[in-house]
């Protein structure tokens, strides 16, 4: 993980837990961060289809250092049981991979693990024939997880 990421992880942990202090009548509505606003609220993809892949997606978006553990340990589980490329071609039943859900989270810790496993091919590669999660991320304008991604893109 990249330094850029843990003090971004840290910057969040420090915006919630200062809300969580605040009396209600001081709760502001508009977060301090604009880009917290375009992650959702809780865990959408917790309610998923069973098994080790839904166990990893259930996570998402990480928000601690404790969820980053678990996702680290889900990984390797998956990679261990389906093997070392089953984190860049395992796909879901709507041909979604593990990368895309990272992405569409707007969670750049967890894009930037995934890559770290060997997710880089499936994050560029279009998904049933519309975009890839590359394009998905820069359409939505998630500048950490383009950042991130961009990283690791083909260079001509």
């Amino acid at each position: 993980m990249s330094l850029i990421d843990e003090r971004f992880a840290a910057e969040q942990r420090r915006h919630w837990n200062k809300y969580a202090r605040e009396p209600r009548s001081q709760h502001r509505e508009e977060p301090l961060d604009p880009r917290a606003k375009m992650r959702p609220e809780g865990k959408p993809y917790a309610e998923t289809a069973s098994g080790i892949f839904a166990d990893v997606v259930a996570l998402l978006p990480l928000d601690d250092g404790e969820e980053i553990k678990k996702f680290k340990s889900r990984l390797r589980k998956f990679t261990k049981t389906h093997g070392p490329l089953a984190v860049a071609t395992t796909r879901d039943d709507e041909g979604k991979p593990l990368v895309w859900y990272a992405v569409d989270s707007n969670d750049p810790i967890a894009t930037d693990l995934l890559l770290d496993q060997g997710a880089a091919s499936s994050a560029f590669a279009k998904v049933n024939g519309d975009r890839s999660p590359f394009e998905h991320a820069y359409a939505k304008r998630y500048e950490r997880v383009v950042h991130v991604l961009k990283g690791l893109s083909h260079r001509k």
